[in-house]
């Protein structure tokens, strides 16, 4: 027996609490902000035509994405 074995060593808070499935919606939410950050950046750079071409390219790829994982489960 090792001597790690031998005590208990209480894991961090932050170990304990991580949850993958917080962190996946998180990421998620990071990446909408940021293409929204993104488009309004060319919309406000004097391009509103392509940024709205952008916007509804991107609806339209999340919407076949959710209808894909829609249909997978």
């Amino acid at each position: 027996m090792s001597l790690a074995d031998k005590f208990h060593i209480p894991e961090p808070a932050s170990i304990r609490k991580f949850s993958q499935g917080l962190a996946l919606s998180q990421l998620r939410l990071l990446v909408i902000l940021g293409i929204v950050a993104c488009l309004a950046f060319i919309f406000a750079a004097g391009h509103p035509i392509i940024s709205i071409w952008v916007a509804l390219i991107i609806v339209g790829w999340l919407f076949v994405a959710g209808a894909a994982k829609v249909s997978e489960d």
